[in-house]
């Protein structure tokens, strides 16, 4: 619906070291431009929509009983417009969601439609997994939730472990809150004792009109253990930027670099339609974690217990493609650039190329990414490859860092890496000591400081 043209094989291509075409095409199938990422990436997540894995197939294909479908026509012949009515259908508040009516009795036509889309998808991603001992390019078999009541934005990408998944996506349609999401992969995956294994990612919490980090559950009761442990489990990491911009923190007067790539928009819709709007405090990170501390001293989990990652965002087939000298726009909430070449900015000004997601892992596989990613192991960049350490502990001697002893192997022995929770400490020890160390990108610009943001309950409050 955006012009885009390259599939799931391509964006495999594309992210370890491949050029792809970019809309617009002319009337014989040629790109009017061009991408080629400046260095390929380790591994990868493709996350399509689940809602309209199916949809758009079905209208693609003749043979579909939905092909006539008067929408189906439209999408075909104006879809930019139907672009704006079917996201309209991500916008229904919970209790009205519904399948495209296309979709036909009991939804069959897009479902049976999106088992196939979703199959294609999982044979792209393992034929792009490298196996053997060089362990060079990992792709993770993954889709986007895309929960979006009244136009707020409570996206989660779902990434699986393994091979071994769901036959079909929940999306937003079949599982419309973010419990029956949880719910649903645990049936269909987790539980299942066939090996699948899954989380979920929340997908830049900003842009959700103040509901990303609400303190009650579905039914509207308040937060309580089952819950917040839920979630705990569930949602390892989050997304703290991307091509919508960062989710970190609101402008800040005791801290001169926060409000870095804030939004000027409260809702997914508003970025759209650049409708400006004072954004919602409550939906940074920074505050959910003082949230989230404030939920555990009250029912004992905090569910609000986040790593760090960021990530591209691109609607263009383009994964990792985050250079700021030659963006070409994502189309992600954006100029789709379907029809006419972009002229100035390819994109909404606001919005930027998106970052990367980085892990401490063993190896470059998929158990080994997942495991690091699941606990916490990770950091997320603005675009630039700065690779940092970070470890806390009660017993780090002060030379630490200047003993010649492997940072990493110590920093392990005598505390915990990045993500992790500290023991309680020994008798006679009042505060724990970090040990910290950043490369910069071996293409980019030298660091200027390092900083360490410190979150704590004063008199129950954050």
């Amino acid at each position: 619906l955006q012009g885009t043209r390259p599939g799931p094989s391509e964006a495999y291509d594309f992210a370890r070291g491949a050029t792809i075409g970019l809309q617009p095409y002319d009337v014989d199938g040629n790109p009017s431009r061009q991408a080629r990422i400046d260095r390929p990436l380790d591994f990868v997540m493709l996350s399509d929509h689940a809602e309209y894995l199916g949809t758009v197939s079905a209208c693609s294909d003749p043979s579909s009983p939905a092909y006539d479908d008067e929408d189906c026509v439209d999408l075909r012949e104006d879809p930019g417009a139907v672009f704006v009515s079917l996201n309209a259908l991500t916008a229904v508040l919970p209790s009205n969601v519904a399948y495209p009516g296309l979709c036909g009795e009991r939804d069959s036509v897009c479902i049976e439609a999106g088992i196939e889309v979703w199959s294609g998808v999982q044979d792209a991603a393992q034929a792009a997994y490298d196996q053997t001992a060089s362990c060079t390019f990992t792709s993770f078999v993954g889709y986007e939730w895309s929960a979006g009541p009244g136009a707020r934005n409570l996206h989660r990408n779902v990434i699986f472990k393994n091979a071994r998944v769901p036959d079909l996506p929940a999306s937003y349609f079949d599982a419309p809150y973010v419990e029956d999401l949880w719910e649903s992969l645990r049936s269909e995956c987790i539980d299942t004792g066939t090996g699948c294994d899954a989380f979920t990612i929340p997908h830049n919490s900003n842009l959700a009109g103040g509901l990303f980090f609400l303190d009650q559950q579905r039914d509207g009761s308040p937060i309580d253990t089952a819950y917040a442990q839920a979630r705990n489990d569930m949602e390892p990491i989050i997304e703290i930027f991307q091509h919508k911009g960062a989710s970190e923190c609101l402008v800040s007067e005791s801290d001169e670099l926060c409000g870095f790539e804030v939004l000027p928009f409260s809702t997914l819709a508003a970025t759209n339609l650049k409708l400006f709007a004072e954004p919602f405090q409550a939906e940074y990170l920074r505050s959910a974690f003082g949230e989230g501390m404030k939920h555990e001293s009250t029912v004992g989990v905090n569910p609000f217990q986040h790593g760090i990652i960021s990530s591209t965002d691109t609607h263009v087939s383009a994964p990792g493609l985050v250079e700021e000298d030659d963006f070409k726009g994502h189309g992600g909430a954006g100029q789709p650039n379907r029809d006419v070449f972009p002229e100035g900015f390819p994109d909404i000004a606001y919005l930027n190329p998106g970052g990367l997601a980085g892990v401490w892992a063993e190896e470059n596989s998929r158990t080994a990414i997942f495991e690091a990613m699941r606990r916490k192991e990770t950091w997320g960049t603005s675009g630039p490859r700065i690779v940092p350490r970070f470890f806390g502990g009660w017993d780090y001697p002060s030379d630490l860092c200047s003993s010649g002893q492997d940072l990493a192997e110590q920093g392990d022995a005598l505390g915990v890496p990045m993500g992790g929770e500290l023991p309680q400490a020994r008798e006679g020890v009042s505060a724990p000591s970090f040990v910290v160390h950043a490369r910069q990108d071996a293409e980019g610009a030298p660091l200027q400081r390092i900083q360490i943001i410190k979150g704590a309950l004063v008199g129950g409050d954050y």
